[in-house]
């Protein structure tokens, strides 16, 4: 099973039978400052690693308004398939115009915005609403945008492939994709956290 496919049944469980008890245990970790060093979780072990979240490391690397937590990641954790996020947008805030070469998942906790898409330079730019308990699904080099667009911060868990990300950003939405910079590595997968 393809590793987006898989984290989305699992929100889809955990969304039905687990919601209110995981959205009250989510919101405390997006606030705290988190540490926890680069480990290689998998290094020499073929078993499932557990770890705590209030462990983990939590930044804004420089965007004013974001707050982000790598559950799960290839720069943080040696995995190879799939990252894990947890992401707090303030009222206003937006990731930047992007498209990547693997697919997406959102779950949203908290909050409303809006995603903006466009599949191509010739396609017109699309915007879909988005509120609590809403999975936005992103298929692989789609040019889109997440933008928190209420009066309170949006909450997401984020799951996406082929880690470490390769993202290309564009200036607006009116730059064409060819033009589109490359940000490798992308700002949580350039260097370890501190150590706490």
């Amino acid at each position: 099973m393809r590793p987006v496919v898989l984290c989305l049944v699992l929100a889809g469980v955990l969304s039905g039978i687990f919601w209110p008890e995981l959205q009250q245990a989510v919101e405390p970790f997006v606030r705290r400052q988190l540490h926890h060093p680069c480990t290689n979780l998998f290094a020499g072990e073929e078993q499932p690693a557990l770890y705590s979240i209030d462990d983990l490391y939590q930044a804004s690397y420089g965007r004013a308004g974001l707050s982000h937590v790598t559950v799960a990641g290839a720069k943080h954790h040696g995995n190879s398939q799939l990252e894990v996020w947890l992401q707090q947008y303030a009222p206003g805030v937006a990731t930047p115009i992007h498209r990547h070469g693997s697919e997406e998942v959102f779950v949203v906790f908290k909050g409303q915005g809006s995603v903006f898409s466009k599949q191509d330079d010739q396609t017109a730019l699309k915007e879909q609403h988005f509120q609590v308990n809403s999975t936005i699904v992103v298929p692989s080099n789609v040019v889109h945008q997440i933008k928190n667009t209420g009066h309170e911060d949006v909450q997401l868990l984020v799951a996406i492939g082929q880690p470490p990300i390769q993202v290309q950003v564009l200036a607006s939405w009116d730059t064409p994709q060819k033009q589109a910079k490359p940000v490798k590595p992308y700002f949580w997968d350039r260097s370890c956290p501190p150590a706490s």
